[in-house]
């Protein structure tokens, strides 16, 4: 005799995606409803965007100063462009799956690993190569340390994704008012002169 498996509970996710669209609703309730129901999918956008700016503005930030580019920048350049490419999968799964650890550490997996790139790039260019021209190395090393802050935080939070999903996703979305009151505490502006590569773009 076969025996069948008790049917499994349905977790809050699936009671999401169970109610009604958006295009079906007809009262104010039930367009309250449906929103709420796609606020997930709204939130793992949202924290994607974020990570995208401040890896869009570390990596314009980098190349106004980078004054020489080898095989081994554009290489690293490559393998971050592949997770940046990547990192939507992951939003995905987040916004479907919010509630669930896996999903949240998936997702700080991938955002750590992009992230990481960034700063693996920054310190190539500037703490090896030393192609940011004669920028002070306390400066240099400030931003490094800057830099190293958001992959960190997002690697050590993710074993937390298992005690509670919502500790991490609380911590990440915090990471750019950190990273803007960190830039203004210790002035990390990169105001030095343009490097000759932007100097030879322009007109």
């Amino acid at each position: 005799m076969v025996r069948r498996r008790p049917a499994r509970e349905a977790s809050p996710a699936d009671r999401r995606r169970d109610r009604p669209a958006t295009a079906e609703v007809t009262t104010s309730a039930q367009l309250i409803d449906a929103l709420v129901a796609v606020g997930p999918q709204l939130y793992s956008f949202s924290l994607s965007f974020i990570v995208i700016i401040l890896l869009w503005v570390g990596h314009y930030r980098t190349f106004r100063v980078v004054t020489e580019v080898d095989g081994a920048t554009i290489l690293l350049n490559a393998l971050l462009l592949f997770f940046v490419v990547l990192l939507p999968f992951p939003t995905a799964v987040l916004g479907a799956h919010s509630d669930t650890p896996a999903a949240v550490a998936l997702y700080g997996l991938a955002a750590g690993l992009t992230t990481l790139f960034s700063t693996l790039l920054w310190i190539l260019v500037a703490e090896v190569r030393h192609h940011v021209g004669d920028m002070p190395h306390r400066l240099v090393r400030l931003i490094t340390l800057r830099a190293a802050f958001v992959p960190a935080v997002l690697f050590v939070t993710i074993p937390l994704a298992f005690v509670d999903p919502r500790i991490p996703l609380v911590a990440w979305i915090l990471l750019w008012p950190i990273q803007l009151a960190m830039e203004r505490r210790f002035r990390l502006r990169l105001d030095a002169p343009r490097g000759p590569l932007q100097n030879d773009a322009r007109p």
